[in-house]
């Protein structure tokens, strides 16, 4: 007995008389066992926290949503979701990718690859039954 399956065949059993079964698909070609998608260009974004001082650098897909790369930067704040992100002071729609938002990803004149920089700005969310006097004080 092998000690591993191959896709799209029953488990073998040593036969004199075995032949492969002719497949349309091969397993490599074939929908269900695709995992992903490549990307088309990995790239370097660099998110601040201004209230923290800390700046980590995130390779990310040029695909990848502002939710997702939030997503990805909650390993190192975990309440990353109490922030607003901004580029150049613009608030970045969480839905869109970062070129559907308006954000540089590389530089023209530069040889050295470009790393936008995204600052998390925190915004305090009041619960409905606090005083918002009470809070200005």
């Amino acid at each position: 007995m092998l000690p591993f399956r191959i896709p799209h065949q029953p488990k073998f059993e040593p036969d004199l008389n075995w032949e492969p079964e002719m497949i349309t698909t091969p397993w490599w070609a074939d929908e269900k066992y695709n995992v992903g998608v490549e990307t088309v260009k990995p790239i370097n974004v660099r998110v601040t926290n201004p209230l923290i001082k800390r700046s980590v650098t995130i390779k990310i897909c040029s695909e990848d949503t502002v939710r997702r790369i939030m997503e990805r930067y909650s390993v190192y704040n975990p309440k990353i979701w109490t922030y607003k992100v901004k580029y150049l002071g613009k608030t970045l729609k969480t839905n869109l990718n970062l070129s559907q938002n308006g954000v540089t990803l590389k530089s023209e004149n530069s040889i050295e690859d470009f790393v936008p920089t995204l600052m998390l700005h925190y915004q305090e969310r009041l619960a409905p039954w606090q005083d918002v006097k009470r809070r200005l004080f």
